[in-house]
């Protein structure tokens, strides 16, 4: 149930159905909206798979025409409404933006507007919060499928602090999302220009003297080591992707014995057959050494003068793999066998340059590693602050903007749904929070004003 969770309601706050704040209704049914009346262009009809994340996905929208729109005008979409689905996936919900005002709330859909009571972005968030779809899902109906109807989410138990408290919480948040959207173009942007460099250094064609041509066969052999034992029973796999190695978990249905498994050393290069033109390859890890794969996942040992992340980053350029599935072969699931990557010739040079252009590329990825664990720790932090503000545990006070200040060493400064465990990212650096408490001028104690609820204010 999304309300506060204790004995007393934070001073101004109330609980409310959202029926009182909003009116719910549902999406045309199909005696409205027919299969012939979808065309190519025209109004989009939002349908449950289109929304995403929180927003409406253009990308398989359905459309109608203005004629058959207009006969539909009663589920017209308004800047601030929550579209939400109806049935099947419980949960999936929409904010709709000034862009998409005057489509159609579709079939399975259920259109929720708000009233001068609430803002419908404050609303949204707390209708998006885990308490309150399970509440939606348990008070669905159906056994094969959950169906909501209007009447069941106008009964959504909310609690909501006074108008202009919701108008600066919406506007905090905002200003924490735009923080970890920042983080995110950062590491976009540095990716693509690693890429760039990457594409400039493992490109060997017309390098002159320092690269020549070698078949990768000269580069690797692979390593065929019977496991046998305990060793035999852990096993790994190969991520789509470049997204690495990792323990793969024993399936039932295995019978022991019937596969013949080869025991895999750390650093040695590893591949899936059926998945290297899909980024399946990477280099064993040091915690993964002494586990095994089978010969669908062949692994090898470096030989000399070859380093072994240049040759990794060399084969996992995305061009490179991909064009490989021309080489696969066998019936039913294709195959990318060792001897027909041997016979492939790259560009490579000395191993000193390798090394060089090994080293340079890491200290990219260290720096892309850096902003993801910044970019993480910032969307933490939203996300605990986002928890202080909508159960009421920090208050807005005055004007906005009003964000974490960064210091993980001070616990008042990290919103109490984030562990002290980590470095804070400022979002505002000029930001301070601090307890609503009052000072005992008697025994000079600090004491909560609200023992049974104690809150923080945020200020400018």
């Amino acid at each position: 149930m999304t309300q506060i969770h204790n004995n007393a309601l934070p001073n101004g706050w109330h609980e409310t159905p959202l029926g009182k704040i909003a009116h719910v209704q549902t999406g045309p049914f199909g005696s409205q909206l027919h299969a012939y009346d979808y065309t190519e262009q025209g109004i989009p009809v939002v349908m449950p798979r289109d929304l995403i994340n929180g927003s409406i996905s253009v990308t398989t929208i359905a459309r109608i025409e203005q004629t058959t729109a207009s006969r539909l005008s009663r589920h017209y979409t308004k800047a601030g409404d929550i579209l939400l689905a109806r049935r099947g996936d419980i949960g999936r919900a929409a904010l709709v933006r000034d862009t998409e005002e005057n489509w159609i709330c579709g079939t399975g859909c259920l259109r929720v507007r708000l009233n001068n009571q609430a803002v419908s972005k404050f609303v949204y968030m707390l209708m998006a919060r885990t308490d309150s779809v399970k509440w939606l899902s348990d008070n669905a109906v159906g056994q094969t499928m959950l169906n909501l109807s209007a009447g069941v989410v106008s009964k959504l138990p909310l609690t909501l602090p006074p108008l202009d408290e919701q108008a600066r919480i919406v506007a905090i948040l905002d200003d924490a999302d735009a923080a970890v959207r920042a983080a995110d173009a950062l590491i976009d942007a540095n990716k693509r220009h690693k890429n760039a460099v990457a594409e400039r250094l493992l490109d060997g064609t017309g390098k002159g003297l320092h690269w020549h041509s070698v078949k990768i066969g000269d580069m690797i052999a692979e390593s065929r080591i019977p496991a046998s034992g305990e060793h035999s029973l852990k096993r790994m796999t190969v991520k789509l992707h470049l997204e690495g190695i990792e323990p793969r978990t024993r399936q039932n249905v295995e019978a022991e014995g019937a596969t013949v498994y080869y025991q895999r050393r750390a650093g040695q290069l590893i591949y899936g057959k059926q998945n290297l033109q899909r980024g399946a390859i990477g280099i064993v890890p040091d915690y993964l050494d002494g586990w095994t794969s089978s010969q669908d996942v062949p692994a090898f040992d470096w030989k000399p003068g070859y380093v072994p992340d240049f040759v990794l980053r060399l084969l996992s350029r995305k061009h490179f793999y991909e064009s490989l599935e021309r080489l696969a072969t066998g019936t039913g699931s294709k195959r990318i066998h060792p001897e027909t990557l041997y016979k492939i010739s790259v560009f490579v040079p000395d191993e000193a340059e390798q090394r060089h252009i090994a080293e340079t590329l890491s200290l990219m990825d260290e720096e892309i590693s850096l902003l993801k664990q910044q970019r993480n720790t910032q969307a933490k932090l939203k996300q605990g602050l986002m928890h202080d503000l909508l159960n009421g545990i920090r208050r807005t006070v005055g004007a906005t903007l009003a964000l974490p200040s960064g210091n993980a060493d001070d616990p008042a400064a990290l919103p109490s749904g984030v562990p002290n465990t980590e470095r804070a990212v400022p979002f505002a650096a000029d930001t301070t929070m601090h307890d609503d408490t009052h000072i005992d001028q008697g025994n000079a104690s600090v004491a909560p004003t609200r023992p049974e609820h104690s809150t923080q204010e945020v200020t400018p």
